[in-house]
């Protein structure tokens, strides 16, 4: 899309993406030979190439529907894509400029996702931000974008350094840089609307080279240099060989499928995995292991043709992407802790993940006593014989109780004790669960805190287990909650304590919402429930 500029030169709304280091020439960058590949003129000085693509025509989904309604006979309605790429070497740097669908020239692992953001934020006046794109490093699968009206400091955007993953940032262009146009976007390529002919392109370039080379981002954004992308290719070899074996041995624990750009849910129809397939609503590993036709091996480079296929209401093809780069990951390596997302691993700061350790570590166990769990229960079957092992354990798993804060049903907690301790009971299956299990604990603590009708109907609830009810008054004044313990429980097979049981985002996700329970006033304890064989024989249900 292009515009008239004052000037008599274009606007054009470019993509521009640095390619990773590694990748030393043209041929290296694509993923096919496209149909013509022209050099750039001499005089204009560029070291480059431009690539032209087949054209590539199809037919709507819905042609057939609207077809079924008349007897006449419909237009043609086929779509045609177009696609281009100029490929341009500049200080030992590749640089890609798609147009139309040209990106999908482009091999998918050659793009330096990392250094673009980084990149961006040098080239951005920090006092003129307009939006934010964010994931939650203790919820990967939640994601935000936060746009102002007026041009902004980061203050005004609520970022937490310890909870967000910055994805994407739009802001003005810092004053050194206006030929690059007013506004610049980064997320994993640099995007601008400059007014330019194709002589500037080579300006843009060097202007975009010089900012990926600067520090200035950490004097605002320090705090995403939290996790540091790995590039050592040694590393991210081995790092690439255990994340295959577990792939191979259908991990489920620390393997998470998320999608990784925003979802247009008003016309998303769903998953799936292979082109034809099945479609899903739910991004989940578990039903990727079933479902998928092709067998994983211990070749990176063949399982980087496993796909996930997106459908939307309004395209008639599926669109598509390496499922790869749907994948969240942690492992440990050389004694530092890598995590794979977004199809970049990252080294996690040390002294972040001890920070964060070390802030767990400072909440006591729970001084309840707590039975084993013998293997072959269920979560509802433990939480049965907890309330029966003792007179003033109360069982309230299951049983919901509305609120009129958010017109919903929600959870108490799994055991309510007439000590006053809330007990949140999982078992260990992976960061998903246990988000779930914080999760449930800040929402009911929330609104027993703050929406009346909530603690109305719980004491309906604990009055009709023959509970006293004045354990939880009526009254917001009367509810004390320093009077009341939040205890988080897992259930565990491993022998380790509750901190180390937990995977690195889990314990981000507890340490944010153990420090906001406490901020309330609640007492925050946990609890790691040892799993054990089966101490006697007999039924299995409550």
């Amino acid at each position: 899309m292009t515009e008239i500029n004052n000037d008599d030169k274009k606007i054009y709304n470019l993509s521009i993406y640095l390619l990773k280091e590694s990748v030393e020439n043209f041929e290296d960058a694509l993923k096919y030979k496209p149909k013509y590949i022209f050099e750039i003129k001499e005089d204009l000085e560029i070291d480059g190439i431009i690539c032209l693509g087949d054209e590539k025509t199809s037919v709507p989904h819905w042609l057939e529907l609207l077809q079924e309604g008349i007897d006449q006979t419909l237009p043609d309605f086929s779509n045609t894509s177009n696609r281009a790429l100029i490929l341009i070497s500049f200080e030992a740097r590749i640089f890609a400029i798609p147009f139309g669908y040209g990106k999908s020239m482009l091999k998918d692992d050659v793009i330096d996702r990392d250094v673009a953001l980084k990149t961006a934020l040098n080239m951005i006046n920090s006092d003129s931000l307009r939006s934010l794109d964010r994931a939650n490093l203790d919820n990967l699968g939640v994601m935000t974008k936060t746009q102002s009206s007026a041009k902004g400091k980061q203050e005004n955007f609520n970022v937490d350094p310890v909870r967000d993953l910055l994805k994407g940032v739009t802001g003005g262009t810092d004053a050194d840089k206006m030929v690059l146009g007013p506004n610049v976007t980064g997320s994993e390529g640099i995007s601008i609307n400059p007014s330019i002919e194709f002589a500037d392109i080579i300006s843009i370039i060097e202007k975009i080279n010089e900012s990926a080379a600067s520090l200035k981002y950490k004097a605002k954004f320090g705090w995403i240099d939290n996790l540091k992308q790995a590039k050592d290719p040694l590393v991210i070899d081995a790092l690439q060989v255990e994340l295959l074996k577990d792939l191979k041995a259908k991990d489920s624990d620390k393997i998470v499928l998320t999608p990784n750009a925003f979802i247009e849910w008003e016309v998303f129809e769903g998953v799936s995995f292979t082109p034809k397939g099945s479609l899903y609503q739910d991004f989940n590993i578990e039903t990727f292991y079933e479902v998928s036709e092709r067998e994983i091996t211990e070749d990176w480079e063949h399982f980087q043709n496993f796909r996930i296929y997106f459908k939307y209401s309004n395209s008639e093809v599926r669109e598509n992407m390496p499922i790869w780069r749907c994948i969240n990951y942690e492992t440990t390596y050389n004694g530092f802790l890598f995590v794979f997302m977004g199809g970049n691993w990252y080294r996690i700061n040390k002294d972040y993940v001890a920070e964060i350790k070390s802030f767990a570590e400072t909440f006591l166990e729970s001084e309840l006593n707590f039975i084993d769990c013998e293997s072959g229960w269920t979560e509802e079957v433990f939480n049965v014989r907890l309330s029966e092992s003792n007179a003033d354990y109360h069982l309230l798993d299951r049983k919901l109780i509305r609120t009129d804060l958010i017109r919903s049903e929600i959870e108490l907690c799994d055991v309510f004790t007439q000590s006053k301790e809330l007990v949140h009971v999982k078992f260990y299956k992976g960061s998903s669960s246990l988000s779930h299990l914080f999760s449930q604990g800040r929402i009911s603590s929330n609104l027993l805190m703050k929406d009346e009708s909530f603690r109305r109907n719980a004491r309906k609830k604990i009055g009709s287990l023959g509970v006293d009810r004045n354990l939880i008054p009526i009254n917001r004044n009367d509810f004390k909650r320093h009077e009341y313990t939040i205890t988080f429980a897992i259930i565990d097979k491993k022998e380790r304590s509750f901190v180390n049981s937990l995977p690195f985002f889990s314990l981000l996700n507890f340490r944010l919402s153990a420090e906001e329970l406490s901020n309330w006033g609640y007492n925050v304890r946990v609890k790691k429930i040892n799993m054990v064989e089966d101490l006697l024989l007999g039924p299995k249900t409550p």
